[in-house]
């Protein structure tokens, strides 16, 4: 009896692991995407290409998502444009907050609502789940949602010309640890 009872729990411990994976996140094939309203007619697309985190997925479901964006990545294929982006005047302020981060509060059907920390404001905002494919050791997520960037003091010198929501896109590749 002894016997049968350790080789079922063994056996319970084992399709636990099947059914709960944790994967992390490929920054090479990886990138949060934005664009933002300039003039109320052009949009300015940029991208950040450094970013760490994991997963957690039960039961093919997604339960949890931590991680970060390296502010200084920024991208917008504006040099300028980037480098006030970075600086510490009005915007990220990456030499002193070098990490947006994510870190997902709940998550029900498709919809997670994360908590999001840029520089030293943090707001709660809902993310829509437009994909999730997992085959074999590999994730594939994509998200989008909007941020008003004025919760988070994101200011430019006129603030009339940028538009206060942000489109956000992720676009997540993971492996299985």
């Amino acid at each position: 009896m002894k016997w049968f009872l350790l080789k079922l729990l063994l056996f319970l411990g084992f399709c636990s692991l099947l059914l709960s994976k944790s994967f992390t996140v490929n920054s090479e094939q990886s990138q949060v995407g934005f664009i933002a309203k300039k003039f109320a007619v052009v949009e300015v697309e940029g991208v950040f290409s450094v970013l760490e985190g994991t997963l957690e997925i039960e039961d093919n479901q997604l339960k949890n998502i931590d991680g970060f964006v390296n502010a200084a990545s920024v991208n917008t294929k504006n040099t300028k444009r980037d480098k006030f982006l970075r600086s510490d005047k009005l915007f990220f302020n990456s030499p002193k907050f070098p990490k947006i981060v994510f870190k997902s509060n709940q998550i029900n059907a498709n919809v997670v609502n994360a908590k999001i920390r840029i520089k030293d404001f943090v707001k709660n905002i809902d993310f829509t789940i437009e994909k999730l494919k997992i085959q074999d050791r590999k994730l594939n997520l994509v998200l989008t949602g909007k941020v008003n960037r004025q919760d988070f003091k994101l200011n430019t010198h006129r603030d009339t010309i940028v538009a206060d929501i942000v489109k956000v896109r992720a676009n997540i590749v993971a492996f299985a640890k």
